[in-house]
């Protein structure tokens, strides 16, 4: 018997108010005896779960029960208050409601050390809705349109999207793209011309493992920079603390490997002269060309 499976059981007849012992059984792909027994279990535990036959019958819980706030721990209740209070969108009005509710109930405060905006500076309502709106399409299982801006090519992508992901210093969105026939990867910031068709889909199989960048080049470099002193918080910006050392002087060395793509030119070229490409040579002859481009650019 599986506490785990116990206490999901609750949740979802709290959410749903009634459930079949069939469905229980499909989503916990466990035997409908092993159901009936959880519910003895609930039932000899103190829960006022019950059975009811018929046209409209099921599994349900007694009217205007609740679950006892005991079964977190403060601590728990704490660390999920501050994980609701971080999502995006939390600062709404109405979301902030319900979470002063959900503190009320646990005894606690809302937190307010902690205030999480994902938008970018400047982003219009359109802009900070995006997330929103794609978590809605989730939840919906609303096929998705939108012209994606990649590193390579633009192009307009058609998409079932399966979960939203934070990594690094953005959002991403995994979707069986129709057209690879295949998950792919898309930073949201890119998605333009978002649109949410009324059609619905069923995964063909589940989202895998977050891996970036999505549809950068697979052939990796070993790259060695150096970071002036003033321009050092930006290597503590840009990589793993793990694969910089900090120098006497103040400035900063880098060591990894990392894809060889239009990303990491313009990465490099935003910080001016304060990176110094130390290996390999190649990389610093194409840095040096690109900054002739951008010079003769500007002079034009």
């Amino acid at each position: 018997m599986s506490a785990g499976r116990l206490f999901e059981i609750v949740y979802l007849l709290l959410e749903r108010k009634h459930l079949t012992a069939q469905a229980l059984a499909q989503r916990f792909e466990v035997s409908v005896r092993t159901i009936y027994r959880d519910l003895d279990a609930l039932s000899g535990a103190g829960v006022p779960v019950y059975t009811a036959p018929g046209r409209g019958g099921g599994i349900f819980l007694l009217e205007d029960w609740v679950l006892d706030r005991a079964a977190f721990s403060p601590a728990e209740q704490a660390r999920l208050l501050t994980a609701l209070q971080s999502l995006p969108g939390a600062e709404a009005p109405e979301n902030q409601a319900a979470l002063a509710k959900l503190a009320g109930t646990f005894g606690q405060s809302v937190p307010d050390w902690l205030q999480v905006d994902l938008s970018c500076w400047g982003a219009t309502p359109v802009e900070q809705a995006k997330f929103d709106r794609l978590k809605q399409a989730i939840l919906d299982r609303r096929v998705i349109t939108f012209t994606y801006v990649g590193s390579y090519r633009t192009g307009v992508r058609r998409v079932l999207p399966a979960r939203l992901a934070f990594k690094g210093q953005a959002w991403y969105l995994q979707g069986w793209c129709t057209s690879q026939n295949a998950y792919r990867t898309f930073r949201v910031t890119r998605m333009l011309d978002l649109t949410i068709t009324e059609e619905l889909f069923v995964l063909p199989q589940p989202p895998p493992p977050l891996d970036l960048p999505a549809e950068s080049s697979p052939n990796l470099t070993a790259l060695h920079l150096r970071f002036a002193p003033w321009m050092a918080y930006r290597a503590l910006d840009l990589f793993d603390p793990a694969c910089i050392t900090r120098e006497e002087d103040g400035s900063v060395t880098a060591a990894l490997s990392i894809p060889e793509d239009p990303w990491l030119y313009g990465c490099l070229l935003s910080c001016g002269t304060g990176v110094e490409v130390l290996s390999p040579p190649e990389l610093r002859d194409r840095l040096g060309v690109l900054a002739e481009e951008i010079l003769h650019h500007c002079k034009k």
